[in-house]
């Protein structure tokens, strides 16, 4: 499982684009292409309009290791 730590962003019109990872964060923020919005949830709004790119996002749920957990668990009671 990973742990890393992700970076919320926001365009000009604070609406919410995809999370960064913060040594994109910092890039940004070091060139001047972007500006700390709010400290917590720490968050970067961007100095320049950019494109929405419309791109769904999939959930994958693995049901075949759910109903192991659950006969595991309905095994003991």
């Amino acid at each position: 499982m990973s742990t890393t730590n992700y970076v919320f962003v926001i365009d000009t019109k604070q609406q919410p684009l995809k999370p960064c990872k913060p040594s994109v964060a910092r890039r940004l923020l070091d060139s001047g292409k972007a500006a700390v919005f709010r400290r917590f949830p720490f968050t970067l709004i961007l100095k320049k309009a950019v494109e929405p790119v419309e791109k769904s996002l999939t959930l994958k749920i693995d049901l075949p290791r759910l109903k192991v957990d659950w006969n595991r668990f309905t095994r003991w009671q």
